[in-house]
């Protein structure tokens, strides 16, 4: 989504600004290794309770185990996600190939200990699924398994970012009814302040009304104000002046501008209606600050 600026000097197209609009997510994936197993021999290997997350996608022949009893056949348009406490037996044949993503998932709730994903005795089999139709995470994973691990010292940072985006997009893949409720919600929550700060970004300079603003975002107006409230604790309206007043400071710190053209650019009728505004927020006025 980008926003157009058009003067008598240029012409300039900008994205959202990702990094003021980041929003943490509780959930936190955390990369830990990848390996690359060739099996040579039949052989089944040893029962294992599974002591963190294990994402495993073949890369040649079909990949085979034993996940809480059930066996498990999987193609290499397929993967699977394994979690902790998981009884897990691999089955090697030879002939195949596969690669193993061992990651942890951190949770702040719970303050920085790890949660499953899955809901309880899930059938094994749902632990399977498709990415390949999803031309980002193909290509995520090719870049994963492209990075020498022994690049740099800064190489973890870099196969942890690339990671995080490739588990946020393969969790799609799974049905919501499949997760845990509360990472299911608190996804959920997360993508809705998202959403309404993008439109914050977008309409800064605008007026707009909760109308505006839902048809926007696709939901009744009775819908935005519930979920506002219910997620923000404020209505739609207070959040967006929020936004404004926020990003008031930050122009009003540009000495150059002048408080109208801050007042123009934040979208109020009048510099009198912006000053109002302000110093409810703030305690004093937009010119008073700037001392």
């Amino acid at each position: 989504m980008y926003t157009t600026t058009v003067n008598d000097y240029f012409i300039r197209s900008e994205s959202i600004k990702y990094y003021s609009n980041k929003v943490p997510l509780p959930f936190e994936p955390l990369f830990y290794a990848i390996a690359f197993v060739k099996p040579t021999v039949d052989h089944a290997y040893i029962e294992h309770r599974h002591p963190a997350f294990e994402i495993i996608i073949p890369r040649k022949g079909l990949y085979q185990c034993i996940l809480n009893g059930r066996k498990i056949i999987i193609t290499p348009q397929e993967f699977i996600l394994i979690q902790p406490g998981d009884i897990h037996q691999d089955i090697f044949k030879p002939d195949t190939e596969y690669c193993a993503i061992t990651f942890k998932v951190k949770d702040s709730n719970l303050l920085g200990k790890e949660r499953n994903l899955f809901k309880k005795n899930t059938n094994a089999n749902i632990q399977v699924s498709s990415f390949t139709e999803d031309k980002m995470a193909m290509e995520l994973y090719k870049l994963l398994t492209s990075i020498d691990a022994y690049e740099s010292i800064y190489t973890y940072y870099l196969l942890n970012s690339v990671f995080q985006a490739f588990f946020w997009k393969i969790m799609v893949c799974f049905s919501k009814n499949l997760l845990i409720p509360v990472f299911v919600q608190s996804t959920q929550n997360e993508e809705f302040k998202h959403l309404l700060l993008n439109y914050f970004e977008r309409n800064i300079c605008n007026k707009k009304h909760i109308a505006d603003m839902a048809k926007e975002l696709c939901m009744s107006e009775s819908s935005l104000a519930h979920k506002s409230k219910k997620i923000l604790g404020i209505t739609p309206a207070r959040a967006f002046m929020n936004y404004k007043m926020q990003q008031a400071v930050k122009l009003l710190q540009h000495q150059q501008m002048s408080i109208k053209d801050v007042s123009a650019a934040l979208g109020f009728d009048d510099r009198f209606h912006f000053s109002k505004n302000f110093k409810k927020y703030f305690g004093k006025t937009p010119a008073s600050f700037r001392k």
